[in-house]
């Protein structure tokens, strides 16, 4: 019969031990070094519920609600939670600019991680903390978009129309760019705060969006997660669904992407 060496079987147990036994990050302190951006215009129906059920996937995570100037209650129903979820809300009084606002939360957070979403619920939680885990895993800007999975468009929020129009926009932009993005009007993303120690959003409405992803990808990697955006529980819709304010979008930001790569061939001419 084969000897057996008894320290191995120490050594063993005892690494099994220590690898069952090593103590767990408590689960109040999940997502500690995360910043979440919330920019809000009139989401008095949205924002209470959307921070609590963030908090419930990721309770260690600092909320940043920037407020542009909202008409409802928006303000006061942040004012009375604030201080049970670790709430820092910012009034932009007299100032309405979504590109603003998420920069301004930016300039507000000291975490190793920033994020940020649209304060309507159609920007689930569940796929934030996917996010959050990929950036931290790979280091990188984990975008959620809307469509990696052809299989989502359906599912998504807005009209058939809006949808379509989105896709067939993002997908000339993609042409454009060459990036690994395919949803250049996400507005979901997390990343690593360094990258704006040399950066700063600028741009309207959506076409911020396209700039900061141009830019982020000559920095760091770019990941997208699949998702199904549903529709807002409450409240209206910010953008215009008709044609006339699609169409007027969709020319800014291919213009916004048009700029971007006649500046960067420019630049490698010089």
């Amino acid at each position: 019969m084969p000897q057996v060496n008894t320290n191995d079987k120490i050594k063993k147990v005892s690494i099994n031990n220590f690898i069952r036994r090593s103590p767990r990050p408590p689960p109040k302190l999940l997502g500690k070094d995360l910043t979440i951006v919330l920019p809000t215009l009139n989401e008095e129906g949205n924002i209470a519920s959307l921070i609590f059920s963030i908090k419930s996937i990721l309770p260690g995570a600092s909320v940043v609600v920037v407020d542009d100037s909202s008409t409802d209650n928006t303000a006061s129903e942040i004012n009375k939670i604030k201080k049970s979820q670790n709430i820092l809300l910012i009034e932009r009084r007299g100032k309405r600019c979504l590109t603003d606002s998420i920069q301004d939360g930016i300039d507000h957070s000291q975490t190793k991680y920033v994020a940020w979403m649209d304060a309507d619920h159609s920007h689930p939680p569940k796929v934030l903390f996917k996010l959050y885990q990929a950036a931290k895993l790979n280091q990188c800007c984990v975008i959620a978009s809307r469509y990696k999975d052809t299989a989502n468009f359906t599912n998504t929020t807005g009209s058939f129309f809006a949808r379509t129009f989105s896709f067939i926009l993002n997908f000339l932009i993609y042409q454009i760019l060459k990036l690994n993005v395919t949803d250049y009007t996400s507005g979901f993303v997390v990343l690593p705060r360094s990258f704006f120690d040399n950066f700063r959003l600028r741009g309207d409405y959506g076409e911020y969006f396209i700039h900061f992803s141009y830019y982020v990808n000559q920095a760091m990697s770019i990941h997208e997660i699949s998702f199904k955006s549903p529709p807002r529980t409450s409240g209206e819709s910010k953008t215009g669904g008709n044609f006339f304010s699609l169409a007027y979008r969709g020319v800014k930001y291919l213009k916004i992407t048009v700029f971007i790569l006649i500046n960067e061939r420019f630049k490698k001419n010089i």
